[in-house]
């Protein structure tokens, strides 16, 4: 009979990660109804489909985080940007 699998192991590859069930699965050579067993007596949250998408999708981080410019290209593209909105945003709608 297997071990069974250790909360902390699932704990970091679930949250800290951000892999799968079914990559954690892969990786430690379970199934994945073995790991959401453990998962679930564990009383680990498991994510929704939406935020499991998310995070599949965007494997860098939240992508509409902003980052303040470094260098001088980010500064120089940084400031073509804001002159870019307040130009268009600074029109006004004429009524004939």
């Amino acid at each position: 009979m297997r071990e069974m699998l250790n909360k902390e192991t699932l704990f970091h590859l679930y949250c800290g990660e951000k892999k799968s069930m079914q990559e954690i699965a892969d990786r430690l050579n379970y199934s994945l109804h073995t790991v959401s067993y453990w998962m679930q007596k564990y009383k680990i949250p498991i994510r929704s489909r939406s935020e499991a998408t998310y995070v599949r999708r965007n494997p860098g981080g939240d992508p509409f985080l902003f980052h303040k410019p470094i260098t001088p290209e980010e500064i120089k593209l940084f400031g073509l940007g804001i002159g870019l909105y307040w130009g268009e945003g600074n029109k006004a709608i004429r009524q004939i």
